[in-house]
């Protein structure tokens, strides 16, 4: 989710949106299905399944950029975190 903020999304969906998109794509990546009857599930967050569709394929869209160079290539690990806080 924090990843989405590298682009627009935020300004350019509801933040139920880009959540439900997020949701989707991870349990996607998980090979978890998710109820698709009596409704589909994204419906109870009153997301289409064009918004849904479109956001995703954007995030997806999105790992495929190059990095800027003035991004962290890599995230810390918690054992630096602990050692900034310090």
């Amino acid at each position: 989710l924090n990843d989405s903020f590298r682009i627009d999304l935020c300004v350019r969906y509801p933040s139920e949106v880009i959540a439900v998109a997020c949701i989707f794509l991870a349990a996607r990546d998980n090979q978890m299905p998710l109820p698709l009857s009596p409704s589909p599930w994204w419906n109870l967050f009153e997301v289409s399944d064009t918004d849904l569709e479109t956001v995703a394929l954007e995030i997806v869209a999105m790992y495929k950029l190059k990095i800027p160079t003035w991004m962290p290539q890599a995230p810390m690990k918690s054992t630096q975190w602990v050692e900034i806080v310090k």
